[in-house]
């Protein structure tokens, strides 16, 4: 999915919305709640990046794109992305071995500090 101009979620309601790769173009603006308006504490905002294959030497039989560069999957930003919402606690752990596609059962190495202590 490409953002050459703004993309914004709606703050008040749940959101999901699943791609291969999300590509923020210098001019686009992704918005998944600002400061002024961040995601309601009842509202959940979802980004699923797709478990997809580069397609470095030919298109994606399913989308067509090619990506020759090899950005990949993910999001990939440079123009704004903004996201603010309820603070979480932790905001991320570190894993004891690197995940594989389909694992549904991971290790946590060391408990994470909360953000911001």
């Amino acid at each position: 999915m490409g953002i050459r101009g703004t993309f914004t979620f709606d703050t008040g309601v749940n959101t999901r919305i699943k791609v291969g790769t999300i590509l923020v173009y210098r001019q686009g603006k992704l918005d998944i709640g600002t400061l002024s308006n961040p995601v309601a504490p009842h509202a959940k905002a979802e980004i699923i990046i797709a478990n997809r294959s580069l397609a470095v030497f030919s298109p994606d039989p399913v989308t067509g794109i090619y990506d020759p560069q090899q950005f990949g999957t993910g999001i990939v930003a440079f123009g704004e992305v903004n996201m603010h919402g309820k603070g979480m606690t932790p905001a991320w752990v570190r894993l004891a071995q690197e995940p594989r596609a389909g694992q549904k059962i991971h290790s946590r190495l060391r408990p994470v500090r909360p953000v911001g202590r």
